[in-house]
């Protein structure tokens, strides 16, 4: 029964109660209580750290007043959960995972998961069951032999490294594929011959200078952290056209200028405080600065101008 159905029968609220798990188990969970399917970006690892493979046991009692919203509130306070849309159960960890803006993390694509089981994927007369178990996730490169729509699904180069778990009880292919697409952070092109997954450079900036942030709070040296809360500011300053075309195919970048008296002007002035002394002292700032915001790494470079001797050099830190 839906959550709104729950509160029209009923003063108080039924608490929702996590036995503990994976992230499976939580969208399974999610799905029986509010009644409508659920998706779960999985988080692959933080930096340095495991995947997350097994959650704590907790129980959440939703206010009557505001049953949903406060349900939400919940989940991502004892989860870390975000959720992507109003009306779905579409939710990440509020990041990226780590292997998306920092390639050379080989074991943060996905975590240790692995392809859904022939029977975790029942079809109906009208739609798709969906129950994963175990490590089992969806990955967005196959949504098409996973959703079975019959239509060839596409997607961002960025996405098809995502995978989800995904809890569904006959619900119609068209409805999932919105919900794979709020909880990626994508928008959706229909046409006659199937979907396209578009980037969506809102949804990406927030969750980059989101991850960027974890980087900073999980790194312990003084130096690199400067740098991850210099690319995030990136993300959370870049015009979305720009961000858009730097992250246009997998090698794409894109170079920036940076405005005095900003906030990211500051940030860079402090990554530049690691640099050697004499390189220090040859930076010509009159000369401005600038950022390179690389896809492939997902990194942001800062550019400015030194003076060797009687020569002026571009140089990137």
């Amino acid at each position: 029964m839906a959550l709104t159905a729950l509160i029209a029968l009923s003063v108080s609220v039924t608490p929702f109660h996590f036995p503990g798990g994976g992230v499976n188990d939580l969208a399974a969970t999610i799905a029986k209580y509010t009644g409508q399917p659920c998706a779960i970006l999985m988080p692959g690892s933080g930096l340095y750290g495991r995947p997350i493979v097994s959650l704590r046991e907790v129980t959440i009692t939703p206010d009557p007043e505001r049953p949903r919203e406060s349900l939400l509130e919940g989940l991502e306070r004892e989860f870390g959960l975000v959720a992507e849309a109003k009306d779905l159960n579409a939710f990440s960890f509020g990041m990226w995972p780590c292997r998306i803006l920092r390639p050379y993390y080989e074991d943060c694509l996905y975590g240790p998961f692995s392809a859904p089981s022939p029977d975790s994927i029942i079809e109906g007369d009208g739609g798709l069951t969906i129950r994963l178990r175990g490590n089992e996730a969806i990955p967005v490169s196959r949504l098409e032999q996973y959703l079975r729509t019959g239509k060839a699904i596409s997607s961002h180069w960025f996405y098809q490294r995502l995978a989800l778990a995904i809890t569904a009880e006959d619900v119609e292919k068209d409805r999932l594929l919105e919900l794979v697409a709020a909880t990626v952070g994508a928008k959706i092109k229909r046409s006659d011959l199937g979907a396209e997954l578009l980037f969506d450079a809102s949804v990406f900036a927030r969750r980059a200078a989101a991850t960027q942030e974890y980087f900073a709070r999980a790194i312990g040296v003084d130096s690199a952290r400067s740098t991850y809360r210099f690319v995030a500011e990136v993300y959370r300053t870049i015009p979305h056209d720009l961000l858009t075309e730097a992250f246009r195919t997998e090698h794409s970048s894109v170079s920036v200028g940076i405005k005095r008296d900003s906030r990211l002007w500051a940030l860079a002035l402090e990554s530049a405080r690691r640099l050697a002394p004499d390189i220090q002292s040859g930076i010509d700032l009159d000369r401005g600065m600038e950022y390179e915001l690389r896809a492939y790494d997902g990194d942001a470079t800062i550019i400015a101008w030194i003076r060797v001797g009687d020569k002026l050099t571009r140089v990137h830190f």
